[in-house]
Formats: structure tokens, C-alpha cells, sequence
């Protein structure tokens, strides 16, 4: 009977490592993979007004229960989605979208809303991300991207509009 017990005990034990394991790919692979695909799609082929309104959301800060797999998942869906035209340009009517290496990054900011604007008139391309979706972009890849800066708007402009 002990045996048997333990027998049980440790298929359980197998059981539920499996468990975890398995949504442990799920979430940081399959997921984000399908997600950032799905995004694809949707300005692709339904041009979708909003792109950032079907982003997964922020996630808080849990340290255990199902929350756990959920909480990288906008750094997930990110990381897929940088090589992808999922990035909208703005100042583009009906929107259009490209590789977020090829844009400046913007966090949304209403003290920059002039900049932005000027910029946006002068041919510069830039992206208009929300505030946590910039923190995201600027905190894991920021070799990927290049952030509004006084600096970068001078090379840009030079690039596009300075004899």
C-alpha cells in the first residue's frame, strides 16, 4: 500500500511539473508568438483603427497563481513584434505601420504634442506607443529602437530635410 502511495505521489508530482511546464511554453512562446501574428493580421488584412487597443494589457506585479504566466506577456508579444509592420507611423491617414527599428519612438507625451506634429509635417516618421508599452520598448530593447531626443531629431531632419 505505501508503495503504491508513493507510486501516486510521484506521478502527481510528474503530472503537475508537466503542467507547468507546458504553460510555461504556452505563455513565453506559443502565446506571444500567436499574439504579435495576430496583430500582423489585424492591420494587414482588417486595418484596424487602434493597433495598441488589442495589445495585451500591463500586467501587475505577481509572485504566484495563474497571474504568474500572464505577467510577461506584453514584453513577449513586444519582443515577436519588432520585426513585424505592426509599429502605426504617425500623422497617417488611413493609418500605416511599419518595423519599429525604422521609426522613432514616442511615449505619448502632450508637452511634446508640437514637436511631434513638426516633426510628423517635415517627412520624420515616428510612433506613438503608450506609456507603458514605451517603458517596456525602452527597458528590454533598446538596441532595437531609437527614442525622441533632441539629438535624433536633429539627424533625422538633417537626413530628410537639410541640404
Amino acid at each position: 500500500m505505501l508503495s503504491t502511495l508513493s507510486h501516486i505521489c510521484v506521478l502527481l508530482t510528474q503530472k503537475s511539473s508537466a503542467r507547468v511546464e507546458w504553460n510555461r511554453l504556452l505563455f513565453d512562446t506559443y502565446i506571444p508568438q500567436a499574439w504579435a501574428i495576430l496583430l500582423e493580421v489585424l492591420v494587414n488584412r482588417d486595418h484596424i483603427p487602434n493597433i495598441f487597443a488589442v495589445w495585451p494589457k500591463a500586467q501587475a506585479d505577481v509572485h504566484s497563481g495563474d497571474s504568474i504566466y500572464w505577467k510577461k506577456m506584453p514584453v513577449d508579444v513586444a519582443q515577436h513584434a519588432l520585426e513585424l509592420d505592426v509599429w502605426p507611423i504617425s500623422g497617417t491617414s488611413p493609418p500605416s505601420y511599419q518595423r519599429i527599428s525604422s521609426l522613432i519612438v514616442e511615449e505619448r507625451s502632450v508637452e511634446l504634442e508640437g514637436v511631434v506634429a513638426a516633426l510628423v509635417r517635415t517627412g520624420v516618421q515616428i510612433t506613438r506607443l503608450p506609456k507603458y508599452l514605451t517603458k517596456i520598448i525602452v527597458e528590454n530593447f533598446l538596441s532595437s529602437i531609437q527614442v525622441l531626443s533632441p539629438g535624433i531629431a536633429f539627424l533625422k531632419l538633417k537626413v530628410c530635410c537639410l541640404p
